[in-house]
């Protein structure tokens, strides 16, 4: 985030427009604030992009490095996000990811190999509780219950009470 609006500033701290306004301005002579856009920041704030955000940035830059000037308009742009959502589509129903609920996903090949420790652990004990999976995939619960849920949808494991049982 580049800053925070005066408007903003404001609102939060219930101060008289006035008095917001000689802050400002005092602190910008004190170069301890900059202002641009109508957006305030502390004079050492600089803003950056996350790793995954970083390719994107270079996809938009490539996009936009053209010879003759005639760069795709920002709708063009942004219509690529509907192209990410027609591949992601794509993969799961071709089968190469597997979505499970909360929007969570998976390359098959990761989920089958998921799906084969949580057998090995049902076989060997007979029944495994939500925690039992958690640990042997060293996953927090929010991975944890949307798998197991997957797995009980797809009639391969059962649940009965607090455990899970292979469905055979």
């Amino acid at each position: 985030r580049k800053g925070v609006s005066k408007s903003e500033i404001t609102s939060k701290l219930k101060l008289d427009q006035a008095v917001i306004d000689f802050a400002v301005r005092q602190l910008q002579i004190e170069k301890e604030i900059n202002v641009s856009d109508n957006l305030l920041s502390m004079a050492e704030h600089e803003t950056s992009l996350k790793p995954q955000q970083q390719k994107i940035r270079q996809d938009i830059l490539d996009q936009l490095a053209v010879p003759d000037l005639m760069t795709p308009t920002r709708k063009e742009i942004e219509k690529n996000m509907h192209q990410i959502r027609e591949v992601l589509n794509y993969l799961i129903q071709s089968g190469e990811v597997v979505e499970l609920s909360d929007g969570i996903l998976y390359r098959s090949e990761d989920f089958e190999r998921t799906k084969r420790t949580v057998t090995d652990l049902i076989r060997k004990n007979g029944s495994v509780e939500v925690k039992d999976i958690k640990n042997a995939l060293g996953l927090t619960r929010k991975y944890t219950i949307p798998i197991l849920e997957y797995l009980d949808r797809q009639g391969f494991t059962r649940r009965e009470g607090d455990k899970r049982v292979l469905n055979e």
